[in-house]
């Protein structure tokens, strides 16, 4: 853990304490409700929020969001308790014949690209504005904010070049 200043903050590295599984896809919602007892409905769960749940008997963080470009959740879930985790939520889909197949990292890459969806250390590096990556709708300038002042003259000159998606055939 490390102190930050005076002010009562602690900073703890956490990444192998927690595991994350992502249940993504059209039936992501009901399956989720089957699982738990904690409410997934749009109204009860909005996207881009995070709340503790149960999945089974485990206690876990979801986040409604998905780099897979659906409906869908990330469980970031303490490393010891995935197994049960995972074998709650496929225990569920079998018996409501929900179907589930396993990915990893490289699939939800790709499904993260091909939705266009960016990720800083892979399309996006230090030097590309938020203009650069097609990402301009999120600069609110009526806010204050380090580089507001960059972002706005790069605004009146124009771009010289810009992150672009394509298809070849």
């Amino acid at each position: 853990a490390e102190y930050m200043g005076n002010e009562n903050c602690c900073v703890s590295e956490v990444t192998s304490a927690f595991s994350v599984l992502l249940v993504t896809g059209p039936r992501s919602r009901e399956l989720l409700s089957l699982v738990s007892l904690s409410d997934f409905s749009p109204e009860g769960f909005r996207y881009y929020t995070s709340k503790e749940v149960d999945i089974g008997p485990v206690m876990a963080t979801a986040k409604r969001l998905s780099y897979a470009g659906d409906l869908g959740w990330e469980l970031h879930i303490p490393v010891e308790c995935t197994q049960a985790a995972y074998t709650a939520i496929y225990s569920v889909a079998e018996e409501f014949s929900i179907p589930l197949s396993d990915a990893g990292i490289y699939a939800l890459n790709s499904l993260r690209v091909e939705k266009g969806f960016r990720a800083f250390g892979h399309e996006l590096t230090a030097d590309d504005t938020p203009y650069h990556a097609g990402l301009g709708f999120t600069v609110k300038n009526s806010n204050e904010f380090i580089g507001k002042n960059k972002l706005i003259q790069i605004q009146k000159d124009g771009l010289k070049r810009r992150l672009v998606n394509f298809l070849l055939k």
